[in-house]
């Protein structure tokens, strides 16, 4: 099991409680970044954002407009359990606590480095790799797991009529939709490839068809020049015991290949998705 102490990042921008809110802003600026760590005689004890800054005057102390609940994670976490938790909090960094001192900072980008995962620069999606890693951990927990495949319809004629840019602008379009239709503790959309994204879901059959409906319905009031529309398939929901005989990567990789099927066959369908039967595999 790879730990979050063998990538977290030592180099830590900090402050101490009684900084001037100056001080912090000029680290920030230095650092390119939007908050510092607020750390006493080795003791995380707050965070302070550029948001702090700005509302208040520079002279102000950071212990006086800190936050003082700050999420952090074991140095002897699981890497996976850090990518779950930012997940789940919708941060894209954690403090890393070993004996109860702040040792590191962990990044979400550091996460994906590692894995070789890059967010799509169009969408601001991961690409669909995360998601195998993270539906292959929850098989392994023996949580259920669905799967929604999106494709759009016919979208190279899109390119071809009115050109990629306008192309770019509905992918980016539907990402957003897709991103604000998933729930951050529950669901993971990432694009796949081309015009195909992907979710990875832990809600029940009925709670992903209701989403590939709320998808396919949503879809239609994205503001382009014309209009598009996608067709989902839909697999997974139906285990009740661990396959202990059957790698969970192959399970992903099944359950991947049988909602990409279906999304297929759903665009004939007047509803436009379509779940996946057991016999189609």
């Amino acid at each position: 099991m790879e730990v979050v102490r063998n990538i977290m990042n030592t180099s830590l921008v900090t402050v101490d409680s009684f900084s001037s809110l100056e001080r912090a802003g000029g680290l920030m600026n230095q650092q390119l970044v939007g908050s510092v760590l607020v750390v006493d005689e080795g003791e995380l004890v707050g965070i302070v954002t550029s948001r702090d800054i700005r509302n208040h005057h520079h002279n102000r102390l950071v212990c006086d407009v800190m936050t003082r609940e700050v999420k952090s994670i074991p140095a002897s976490a699981d890497i996976i359990e850090a990518i779950e938790v930012m997940q789940a909090l919708g941060v894209e960094r954690l403090p890393v606590i070993d004996d109860g001192k702040l040792v590191g900072i962990i990044t979400m980008k550091d996460l994906l480095r590692h894995y070789g995962i890059l967010n799509d620069p169009l969408t601001g999606l991961p690409w669909g790799t995360l998601l195998r890693v993270m539906a292959a951990r929850l098989l392994d927990q023996g949580k259920e797991i669905v799967i929604l495949f999106a494709d759009l319809d016919d979208f190279g004629k899109v390119n071809k009529q009115y050109g990629h840019v306008w192309g770019d602008k509905a992918l980016v379009g539907v990402a957003r939709l897709i991103k604000q239709l998933s729930e951050k503790n529950i669901d993971l959309a990432c694009r796949y490839a081309g015009d195909e994204f992907i979710i990875l879901s832990e809600r029940d059959l009925s709670g992903a068809e209701k989403l590939a409906q709320d998808i396919i319905s949503g879809i239609k009031s994205i503001e382009l020049e014309f209009q598009i529309s996608l067709s989902i398939g839909i697999s997974g929901g139906r285990r009740r015991s661990v396959r202990e005989e059957t790698p969970t990567s192959v399970v992903v990789d099944d359950l991947i290949n049988l909602a990409s099927r279906a999304s297929t066959r759903a665009k004939h369908k007047p509803k436009k998705y379509l779940i996946a039967t057991k016999s189609e595999k």
